[in-house]
């Protein structure tokens, strides 16, 4: 867990061995589009899921634009994300 998108672009620029990205849209420093994005280009096989406490359709076609697999709302609480990352990670 780190505090940002850059933190966690830094993170996977290291010898740590990521799989899926959770991340969420809207944060400091670096938003989850451009994480997405950026994280896309130093790990291409990287599964991206994307949060959002406001999943309006401009927002998750934003993410799936920048290579998200999915986005997701925040209040569809934890069972729906673990879900997801076992999804993410059978590829």
């Amino acid at each position: 867990v780190v505090p940002n998108g850059y933190s966690a672009l830094s993170l996977l620029q290291t010898t740590i061995e990521v799989d899926v990205l959770v991340t969420d849209y809207s944060m400091p420093v670096m938003d989850g589009v451009t994480l997405t994005e950026q994280a896309l280009e130093l790990k291409s096989d990287l599964q991206v899921i994307m949060l959002t406490t406001y999943p309006t359709k401009q927002i998750k076609e934003r993410a799936l634009k920048a290579g998200a697999k999915i986005c997701i709302s925040k209040q569809g609480g934890l069972d729906i994300l673990l879900q997801n990352i076992r999804m993410a990670l059978k590829g």
